[in-house]
């Protein structure tokens, strides 16, 4: 059976679930044969190397970017569509990705988000005239 709650104690044991489980992304699981061996040229593998690039790019944000999923939820949606909206859509929507991952480069990080970075390449540069 369900308990009345006021609204100002609900919302302190909201803030302090948040406080105590904050979301942690895990480690990226970055294999080579994985992004080397992706079709770009299907939505599946576009799909794949944009989460790929969030799995990347959210741990070394420390938390999920709001922005940043958003960005990505705009180039998924122009992978879904490729077809109606062509390959010229999904590359404008990847530029503003690749410009935050270039900014968020430190010493610590080149190498992963240089990674996301290929990825994002291999997904420009798919042959268009592959994709169905």
């Amino acid at each position: 059976m369900g308990t009345v709650v006021a609204l100002d104690q609900f919302r302190r044991m909201q803030d302090e679930l948040v406080v105590a489980n904050p979301r942690k992304p895990k480690i990226p699981r970055i294999v080579g044969g994985q992004i080397w061996g992706a079709d770009y040229t299907s939505v599946d593998g576009i799909v794949f190397g944009l989460l790929k690039v969030r799995e990347i790019a959210s741990y070394y944000f420390g938390t999920y970017d709001e922005d940043f999923d958003h960005l990505l939820l705009e180039a998924l949606d122009k992978a879904y569509y490729i077809g109606m909206s062509g390959h010229d859509e999904l590359v404008m929507a990847i530029a503003p990705l690749k410009e935050i991952l270039v900014e968020m480069i430190n010493d610590e990080n080149r190498k992963p988000l240089s990674i996301g970075l290929v990825v994002l390449d291999l997904i420009e540069k798919a042959p268009v005239h592959k994709r169905d």
